[in-house]
């Protein structure tokens, strides 16, 4: 009878942990050439948080790349636009939501491991400090 109890305990917390996934949705990712960085794209989407907690997008990562970092775009005292790195993440709040937009936040898809022309489909692995990680299919624009 123990057996069967604790089959049914892992069963219930396997079901449990996809559920956090469940409550982001991501729709709308794409591609585009980063503007002043040679061999990199940003990614660009929608994430709507449905829950009622609180997620942190934390990373992200892609076979196509050596390396993914979440960046922000911040005018410097100059006025100059920069691409900053966020190592803190981006909180999706609870029942809400953020555009990844050019000029906004964005991931940067760095050291391309082969240049991407428009239509090309990329998978590209997302992480979350609660949900985990989310794979989404984005186009190359």
């Amino acid at each position: 009878m123990k057996p069967l109890k604790y089959l049914v305990a892992v069963g219930a917390m396997s079901f449990a942990l996809p559920a956090f996934a469940q409550d982001l949705v991501i729709s709308d990712a794409y591609l585009l050439p980063l503007a002043g960085v040679d061999n990199a794209a940003g990614l660009y989407m929608v994430i709507k948080n449905n829950g009622k907690a609180l997620d942190v997008l934390t990373g992200a990562s892609s076979d196509i790349a050596g390396s993914a970092a979440l960046m922000a775009t911040i005018s410097n005292n100059k006025g100059v636009p920069q691409l900053v790195p966020q190592p803190q993440g981006k909180q999706v709040m609870a029942a809400g939501g953020f555009n990844l937009a050019p000029g906004g936040y964005q991931v940067a898809l760095l050291d391309l491991k082969s240049p991407l022309k428009p239509g090309d489909k990329v998978m590209v692995t997302l992480t979350f400090a609660t949900a985990g990680d989310i794979t989404v299919e984005a186009v190359a624009r």
